[in-house]
This record gives structure tokens, C-alpha cells and sequence, in this order.
């Protein structure tokens, strides 16, 4: 998990037995996004994708820095390793990037009233700011968690 602003690398690490690598490419989604080829000029190759922006100067044969993550950033993220001819050897290597983002304030509890008896009816709003997921909100009365509380839930995003 890596929080949304934030910059990460992604590693890729193999084995080539002896052999010679041709090429590495990361992919996204099925998209293709970086591109390394140690024969090729330039070796490296970046190729535009939505939440993905890669640092190249950061970036090589086992690893790609991404920078500036977003929402749009999660997702699964896949190396495909090639061996030079003539084996052409292919290995993968995946895993998936979840993106979070904290609430950018506390939650706020509106509607209540100074003093309640025993046996009336409590109705309260709380009001949580956006956060990536959805913050958990637990309610107490007196310090002690309440639980069986109906409860609905809405979730704004925009």
C-alpha cells in the first residue's frame, strides 16, 4: 500500500541462468508502460498510461520508479522478463498496488442534543471527510463502543 502524492519502485528480480537478456517490460492493466532493451537506443522507453508516470532516471533492468501516485495508480502490475535468442526464455512476475488516501480532517457528529434520558431515541449524523477506502467509523457513548446501531451509510466522492 503507498499513500496517494507519494513516489514508489516497482521491483523485478530474476534469474537469467546464463543466459542474456533481450528485454523487461512492465505493464499495468494489460497496458504496456515501460520498456527496458539493453541492445536498443535509448534502453529505456516509457509509454503514457493514466495514473502511471515513470521516473527513467530512476528506473532500470530490475526496477521502475513511479512517481506522483494517484487513485488511478492501484491496480496489478506485471514484469515480463525475455532471454536473447535462441532460447527466448519468458518469465512474470506480478502483484497489485493499492493507493490510499487519508482524510484530509476529523469526522463531525452533528444533530444531538445536550442531555438525553434513559430510553430516547438517539438520532445522529457523522460526517467523515473523503478518504480512499472509506474510513471505519465506530461510535461510543461514555467511552464504550456501541455496537448493534442501525446504521446507514453514503459515500460521496467527487
Amino acid at each position: 500500500m503507498v499513500e496517494r502524492g507519494e513516489d514508489v519502485t516497482l521491483t523485478c528480480e530474476f534469474d537469467l541462468a546464463g543466459e542474456k537478456l533481450y528485454s523487461v517490460k512492465w505493464y499495468k492493466a494489460g497496458r504496456e508502460f515501460y520498456r527496458f532493451v539493453p541492445a536498443d537506443w535509448p534502453t529505456k522507453q516509457d509509454f503514457e498510461q493514466k495514473g502511471v508516470i515513470v521516473d527513467t532516471d530512476r528506473s532500470d533492468s530490475q526496477k521502475v520508479a513511479l512517481k506522483g501516485i494517484t487513485v488511478d495508480s492501484s491496480g496489478r502490475y506485471k514484469c515480463e522478463v525475455l532471454t536473447e535468442a535462441p532460447q527466448f526464455k519468458t518469465l512474470v512476475r506480478s502483484g497489485f498496488l493499492t493507493v490510499f488516501e487519508l482524510p484530509e480532517g476529523r469526522p463531525e457528529v452533528m444533530g444531538g442534543q445536550p442531555q438525553y434520558r434513559p430510553g430516547d431515541t438517539v438520532n445522529l449524523t457523522c460526517r467523515a471527510p473523503k478518504s480512499i477506502p472509506p474510513a471505519n467509523l465506530t461510535w461510543y457513548i461514555n467511552e464504550k463502543e456501541v455496537g448493534g446501531l442501525q446504521s446507514v451509510f453514503h459515500f460521496f466522492y467527487g
